[in-house]
């Protein structure tokens, strides 16, 4: 018996392997056939063919075939590999056209598979022999031994003996009349009946989240979804959605970030009953919706919305987590991208003649021309590279910053247009880097530097530099400016912060601070493009703390309050406030918060005398205000436009 499965491995082409099957010309004697003669009349040539036939690949595997051993020896084996693009595994069929198998060659068979380079990427291994192995008990426990073996390295074992082999051919009559003839096959094979399918109901897992670095995994029976998460390397995040449904099989949509974020945060803050901004319902079908993404339109049932409601609140804890932290820690929250919801983050708006100024400054004192406190550029057109050749008691050597300048929309004369400052994630060979006021500067460290050092010390050296250019003094002399020797240099004329007002996380209790937090945030919810509402107990917060304020308030004219809180004339200004916010039980838009805050900051205004004790408590009522803001501040850099 030739040891075939030690022989060297040759490729064989998959057309010679899916070619037509030799005809076999020994007859069959009895009419009632039990058993085909496929170990005696084979060819190795057509049991290789036989194993492909089937392993029956689907359209859409790659089949690629190997022969173990020179062809035409009685024992030459075969390995089928069907390669799934979807999951990068394979299915291998190792074909043993043996007359007898000894106990331990199958576990040597396995070992070797094993032990080879194919396991690896191995879904299933299948082993196939013309030899009935489970007619003998010691070799049924071997492959039962065997196929333990294999599961504990994720592989699904399967040994399709001589036996097995004769039950698949009952069915597979196309393939016996092409070995043995019609007359063969009608006497041998079964009719296949087939029986359709229903759709599946329930293709992806019930509320299952996974996730592996930036990406986060949900599925919710019906729904699929692929989140990319915003890491240091990329703030950015989007989705990709598929369906369990039959006829919405193999269909993907992408979601960009600008409407994920905007869907999640709706769903996180809207009732069940509201109405969705990302799903339409259909005229005469309550039933059914219309999901609008700007990249499709897909008709989706009333559960499946449902399920797709729970992968958005599910994905939005993360997503908030996530983006709050990276932002945190980069400390650019405050600032807005350049280009929409991708690009630098803005820190400073400045002249453009100054930022020419600022260039030359930084080229006069480049690191290598001296060893003053402000030697510490690395002199480059087009930027600024803060940069120090060694360190000192206030920075680490190495880069510190590099900046550029970046063209802003508005209507300005051409000599009067201004560029912003931008500022990104630093990097270290190609890896976000840790930052530090020594090493590499955040984005708020580098904000303030420049608006509180590194500008007015230009200003300084511009106005006095014999050196500056006619433009340069053009500039700054038109404004008959004589920039004093001292750090608190007015520089609003030429410089001013691209920074969002707030850099608060708990709201202050003093009057003046809390007064000053309220005014900011008031405008942030002046008309607010994103749709998602405001929580009942958000508007209860702010008239709460209305009503404790009018205590110790007198108002001299009751007409505007009563008007930005939508209340009758004639009512009694305190009752009809504190039966506002016993009532406020549904969200409202984030105009009726605008309105609520013009009225507490009205009574502030007028109630000065209270108690430092009542601010404190009215700044513990507006702190989830302030969460919210803070929250919408994280959104609106991923959904800029």
């Amino acid at each position: 018996m030739t040891q075939d499965h030690n022989e060297e491995s040759i490729e064989i082409s998959t057309e010679g392997l899916f070619s037509s099957l030799s005809r076999q010309h020994a007859p069959v004697v009895d009419g009632k056939i039990k058993w085909l003669p496929l170990h005696d009349q084979l060819s190795p040539e057509d049991f290789e063919r036989l194993i492909a036939r089937l392993a029956n690949p689907p359209e859409a595997t790659s089949v690629r075939a190997f022969r173990y051993g020179k062809s035409g020896s009685t024992q030459g084996g075969i390995d089928v590999m069907l390669i799934d693009p979807r999951t990068r595994k394979c299915d291998y069929y190792e074909g043993k056209r043996w007359s007898t198998i000894k106990r331990g060659e199958i576990t040597a068979w396995v070992d070797k598979f094993l032990c080879g380079q194919h396991a690896a990427d191995a879904r299933k291994f299948v082993l196939c022999t013309t030899f009935n192995v489970f007619e003998s008990t010691d070799l049924a426990l071997e492959w039962k031994e065997c196929s333990k073996r294999l599961a504990a390295k994720e592989i699904e074992g399967e040994l399709w003996d001589g036996q097995h082999i004769h039950e698949l051919l009952r069915r597979r009559q196309p393939i016996v009349s092409e070995l043995f003839g019609d007359d063969v096959a009608d006497r041998y094979c079964v009719p296949d009946i087939h029986t359709p399918a229903d759709p599946p109901t329930h293709e992806f897992e019930a509320q299952r989240v996974f996730q592996s670095g930036r990406m986060l995994s949900l599925q919710n029976v019906s729904i699929a979804c692929e989140l990319l998460l915003p890491s240091d390397d990329e703030m950015s995040t989007g989705a990709i959605l598929s369906f369990a449904r039959r006829d919405l099989s193999g269909i993907s949509i992408t979601i960009s970030g600008k409407e994920l974020v905007r869907w999640m945060q709706w769903r996180a803050h809207a009732g069940p009953d509201d109405e969705r901004p990302y799903a339409i319902p259909m005229n005469g079908d309550p039933q059914r919706v219309v999901l609008t993404a700007s990249s499709a339109r897909l008709v989706l049932s009333d559960e499946e919305i449902k399920h797709l409601d729970w992968v958005l609140q599910t994905a939005w804890h993360t997503f908030y987590k996530t983006a709050a932290e990276q932002l945190a820690r980069y400390r650019c929250g405050r600032f807005m991208r350049v280009n929409g919801s991708k690009g630098p983050f803005a820190l400073v708006s400045v002249k453009r003649a100054l930022w020419h100024a600022m260039l030359d400054f930084a080229n006069a004192h480049d690191t290598a021309a001296g060893d003053s406190s402000w030697h510490i550029f690395d002199g480059a057109p087009g930027c600024l590279k803060v940069y120090t050749e060694r360190s000192t008691s206030r920075f680490d050597r190495g880069y510190h910053a590099i900046m550029y300048a970046h063209d802003v929309g508005g209507v300005w004369l051409p000599w009067e247009s201004s560029v912003v400052i931008g500022w990104e994630i630093p990097e270290y060979f190609g890896l976000s880097a840790d930052v530090s006021m020594r090493g590499n500067w955040d984005a708020e460290f580098a904000h303030d530097w420049l608006l509180e050092e590194f500008i007015p010390e230009v200003l300084r050296w511009s106005s006095s530099s014999k050196e500056g250019s006619k433009n340069e003094r053009r500039f700054f002399g038109w404004r008959d400016v004589h920039p004093p020797a001292t750090s608190t240099l007015d520089i609003s004329s030429f410089a001013s912060s691209s920074a969002i007002g707030l850099t608060l996380r708990t709201v202050p209790g003093r009057f003046d601070e809390l007064k000053q937090c309220v005014g900011d945030l008031q405008p942030h919810f002046v008309g607010r493009r994103s749709s998602a509402p405001i929580e009942a107990a958000l508007s209860t917060a702010v008239l709460t703390a209305i009503d404790r304020a009018l205590t110790f308030a007198t108002l001299p004219y009751e007409g505007y309050l009563k008007g930005v809180l939508g209340l009758k004339t004639e009512e009694d200004l305190v009752a009809a406030v504190r039966g506002l916010a016993k009532s406020s039980t549904t969200s409202k838009a984030s105009s009726a918060m605008d309105f609520m805050l013009r009225g507490l900051l009205e009574v502030m205004d007028a109630a000065k005398a209270a108690p430092a004790g009542e601010w404190r408590a009215i700044a513990s009522l507006l702190q989830p205000v302030l969460d919210r803001y803070n929250e919408d501040v994280v959104c609106d850099l991923f959904t800029a436009d």
